[in-house]
């Protein structure tokens, strides 16, 4: 259907760049190499954390995705629940 019409596909990062606001989902069937550590450093660098949904179908490969982001996610959380009261003066 697209044979020889010249079609590109566009790297992760111009997709990030060009859809900053759009929710994705993004699957990894690749075990090994493992790209959990470079896909996870694109998703920081372009701070799209809470845009992006990792799915796979190796149970290996979604626990190194969660240890990687699993401190991020633990900061993340403390700051959600955050909350400034005022100060009895009495």
């Amino acid at each position: 259907m697209h044979r020889g019409k010249r079609i590109k596909i566009p790297r992760l990062e111009q997709v990030f760049d060009e859809l900053p606001n759009v929710r994705m989902n993004i699957e990894i069937k690749q075990k090994s190499p493992s790209l959990v550590p470079d896909l996870c450093k694109l998703i920081r660098k372009k701070q799209m954390e809470d845009q992006v949904l990792i799915a796979s179908g190796w149970h290996s490969v979604l626990r190194e995705v969660r240890r990687a982001f699993a401190l991020a996610l633990l900061a993340r959380r403390s700051v959600l629940h955050f909350r400034i009261e005022p100060v009895d003066q009495t």
